[in-house]
């Protein structure tokens, strides 16, 4: 690492994860406000891994701007938990759902948090995620 770069500016990805773990990333996010893009997808994370993520990611210290939870076992019941972290955090500008089975009703969800006039996401992956329709709105 570089002379007096701080290494929570620094892009981690951590692996073989699992919900366990989610309460102490909580904290990272909570007290951490340097961290910037955390990715960690390919992990065990699940549903209620994700929603502890959730509750720091919508305190206004939270400045994450990229968070990837690509493959991470997350399905239609986390879409109302991450539906109101795009709609109140003003940092986060990318989103990797990403090979997650969400469906369509945890797509319809999301799309909620997405029409809220505080949402700043630029970018949202569904990549080969299991949808019947395309929402429109």
């Amino acid at each position: 690492m570089k002379p007096g770069v701080n290494c929570m500016s620094r892009f981690f990805i951590l692996l073989v994860l699992t919900g366990a773990a989610c309460t102490d990333l909580a904290s990272v996010l909570e007290t951490g406000p340097t961290l910037m893009e955390l990715n960690l997808g390919d992990n065990s994370l699940g549903d209620d891994g994700v929603r502890q993520l959730c509750l720091a990611l919508k305190k206004p210290d939270c400045k994450l701007r990229k968070l990837a939870l690509n493959r991470c076992g997350l399905t239609v019941s986390t879409c109302k938990d991450l539906s109101s972290v795009v709609a109140a955090n003003v940092s986060l500008t990318s989103l990797d759902l990403s090979e997650n089975p969400l469906g369509d009703c945890g797509v319809t969800e999301l799309c909620q948090g997405l029409l809220d006039s505080h949402c700043q996401l630029q970018s949202l992956q569904f990549h080969l995620n299991i949808m019947k329709k395309v929402i429109e709105s």
